[in-house]
This record gives structure tokens, sequence and C-alpha cells, in this order.
């Protein structure tokens, strides 16, 4: 079985790549839009990010990313 994972925080090659993410789900749904569960190893332990009705597909990972930071400091 062949598998694509479309989260970019996990791959390497894309601009949103993270080292500490460790997965979850992107999505999408005509209720919730654009979406984004993803987890992301800390200091401490794990953050859970969730983001829905994101207006890009990119937008998704920025948000992230900048939660991501703010709250791992």
């Amino acid at each position: 079985i062949k598998l694509k994972n479309t989260n970019s925080n996990l791959n390497p090659k894309s601009e949103f790549y993270t080292a500490s993410c460790v997965g979850l789900k992107t999505g999408y749904t005509s209720k919730a839009g654009v979406c984004l569960l993803g987890v992301y190893q800390v200091e401490d332990g794990y953050l859970i990010i969730g983001l829905f009705g994101c207006p890009t597909l990119d937008s998704r990972y920025v948000d992230a990313l900048a939660l991501l930071n703010y709250y791992a400091e």
C-alpha cells in the first residue's frame, strides 16, 4: 500500500517543514474549510494545534508555524 502525506510540515523539501512536527491530519470540508491538526514535539512534551477555516492551503502552515513559535518559546 502506498500512502501519500500532504502535510507540508512533515516534508523536508517544503518551505513549511519543521523537524518538530510529528504528524496528524490536513483536510477540507465545506463547513470547516481548509484545516490542519498538527502535533509538534516541544521541550515539555507535545503541542497540538488545530486550525479551521483557513483562507488558503498554505496559510494553515504559516499559521501553525507562527503558533508553534509563540507557544514553544
